[in-house]
């Protein structure tokens, strides 16, 4: 009788999703915005974390979601504070691998992760608090509200898993 093991199942999903909207992604930057090289090596580098770890899963489970898992986060970060404009698609994506967090990983491993997702939320919306030339709105209120949005969503998130 084969176990049926949802970890297992939901990292091999994860990633063949991943892999082909990545390629999806990439393919429509290289043809819409080929001079947006930033968004050209994002993709990239998610694309290649996503294609090593999914050549990992079966040997590596856990390493490999959060291989994946920490390259998305350094780079959706990194993404808010250059191109301040994609802060909400990146907290977005940032809201997704807190969920995935909440399926791969059980006790102090989910504690840690969820702990380094969080911070990274705060990172963005401190960096950008302290730089408001690096706000993704002008409007002091518009940020103060998002921050609290995507702040409750992602304690929502956590403590609904």
């Amino acid at each position: 009788m084969k176990v049926f093991n949802i970890e297992k199942f939901f990292l091999e999903t994860w990633l063949k999703v991943s892999i082909a909207g990545l390629v999806c992604i990439t393919i429509s930057d290289v043809i819409f915005f080929p001079e947006d090289v930033l968004s050209l090596s994002l993709d990239f580098i998610i694309l290649i974390s996503c294609i090593l770890a999914y050549f990992g899963r079966a040997k590596w489970p856990l390493p490999s979601a959060s291989f994946v898992s920490f390259v998305v986060l350094a780079a959706m970060v990194y993404q808010s504070i250059i191109v301040p404009i994609s802060t909400t698609n990146s907290l977005s994506i940032i809201l997704v691998i807190g969920f995935t967090n909440s399926v791969m990983y059980k006790g102090w491993y989910f504690r840690i992760t969820h702990l380094i997702t969080f911070l990274a939320v705060q990172v963005i919306f401190v960096v950008q608090f302290l730089n408001p030339e690096l706000r993704f709105t002008e409007n002091l209120n518009q940020f103060v509200t998002g921050y609290v949005t995507y702040a409750i969503l992602y304690i929502i998130l956590y403590y609904g898993s």
